[in-house]
């Protein structure tokens, strides 16, 4: 979202649920950060829970970027959330001048016990009960429980989800997260039978949807699958619980991004003017070495389409690119000055001790036993809408934990 995973990463495998597969890459040794009170925190990593993380990115979160007010309200349905449920959250902020509301999200990794902490939080009456007796919570502890059956086909079929909770001004009483997954190995290369992929489009997507697909539908998302070049891969799929359509979100990732405007043709999408191709043609030029297509099939393939942005290999919060990106927004007026410098403010890096397990006190100091914390930006993706013509920007800003350190407590 190949930014994402490293050189060694096979194509298949690309980035878990966005960058759920590094969990175990290391920070570099030689990282050096300014001092800040919570560089060294005594929270127990393996207990952080998603408000912990908040917390520890709340002083680098501009107000322009996320407006106090939407911050308190993402802490206040974040708070329901158990430690280890997941180390990797993040915003989804606007870039425009206007809109200081943001969206956040939750990884649950399927590489570790996070899917298995999730359908014990959503089955034992841990959630809300206002929250279990909707339909979409109850779909999504269906998926979960799907996902965690080893004798499922999805137990080894689905690399990691996230749970993305859109912010409006006005919330409901209920807030309802869309659900993203990242399926395993559906490679363009691969495509052969359609049967062979029955698991994706007759049991993934219909447990979180609470029915069948339509034969239209099905026939659309088969279609888009089999039309990938051959190097491209399926790397997201979401369905939007939280805005009651029908539609399914494709993320397809690209080797060649030259590719994407002839695979967009051949599914029956156009444009009436080459800005989307000309979009694309400059994130090449200004080296852009990890895009992603973005665009919703339903009974017509979308007209609104977007790509995402990012560099690989993924230097976290040390990454040096994103500025001139940020600087071509800003000059195309996709993106507000203000914003591109409150975003450029926001990496950096805390370090957190990990616990003895009876949870009263640190490993043998002055060893390796602690955890990094990282704040970065983990893509910026460029919506086209062809109908009004209208380019518009959105960055999304991550905090987690990236693995061991070896700096010295």
């Amino acid at each position: 979202m190949n930014r994402y995973i490293s050189h060694l990463t096979s194509f298949e495998n690309a980035g878990a649920a966005r960058e759920i597969e590094l969990d175990s890459m290391l920070l570099p040794k030689q990282i050096h950060q300014p001092k800040h009170p919570l560089e060294e925190s005594n929270i127990p990593q393996e207990k952080l829970t998603p408000n912990d993380y908040f917390s520890m990115a709340e002083p680098f979160v501009s107000k322009m970027l996320v407006s106090p007010k939407n911050f308190k309200k993402i802490q206040t349905i974040a708070s329901h959330f158990p430690g280890g449920l997941t180390d990797f959250l993040g915003f989804e902020v606007r870039l425009n001048d206007e809109e200081s509301q943001a969206d956040w999200a939750l990884a649950i990794s399927g590489r570790d016990n996070a899917r298995y902490a999730l359908a014990n939080f959503l089955s034992n009456g841990h959630l809300p009960a206002s929250y279990r007796q909707t339909p979409e919570w109850n779909r999504i502890l269906n998926f979960t429980q799907l996902w965690t059956k080893p004798n499922s086909v999805l137990h080894d079929k689905i690399l990691g989800a996230w749970l993305e909770f859109d912010m409006p001004e006005n919330l409901p009483t209920v807030p309802i997260p869309s659900v993203f997954f990242n399926p395993a190995k559906i490679k363009g290369e691969s495509m052969g039978d359609p049967s062979d992929f029955s698991w994706f489009t007759k049991l993934a997507i219909p447990s979180l949807m609470g029915h069948r697909l339509l034969k239209d539908v099905e026939q659309n998302l088969y279609t888009s699958l089999q039309k990938m070049p051959k190097d491209a891969s399926l790397f997201i799929v979401g369905v939007m619980l939280s805005r009651k359509i029908s539609d399914i979100r494709m993320s397809v990732q690209f080797r060649d991004p030259k590719q994407i405007i002839p695979y967009l043709h051949e599914l029956g999408w156009s444009e009436k003017t080459e800005t989307f191709s000309t979009l694309i043609n400059d994130l090449i030029s200004l080296n852009v070495n990890r895009i992603v297509l973005d665009f919703d099939i339903g009974k017509h393939v979308g007209r609104t389409v977007a790509v995402e942005c990012s560099f690989y290999p993924n230097h976290y919060h040390q990454e040096h690119h994103w500025k001139k990106i940020l600087d071509y927004l800003v000059e195309k007026e996709i993106a507000a000055p203000s914003k591109r410098d409150d975003l450029l403010f926001y990496p950096g890096s805390e370090k957190t001790m990990m616990f003895s397990e009876n949870g009263t006190g640190p490993y043998t100091e002055g060893t390796s036993q602690s955890k990094v914390i990282s704040r970065y930006i983990t893509h910026i993706k460029i919506v086209y809408n062809p109908d009004d013509q209208q380019l518009k920007a959105k960055a999304y800003l991550a905090i987690r934990t990236v693995g061991p350190s070896n700096i010295s407590i």
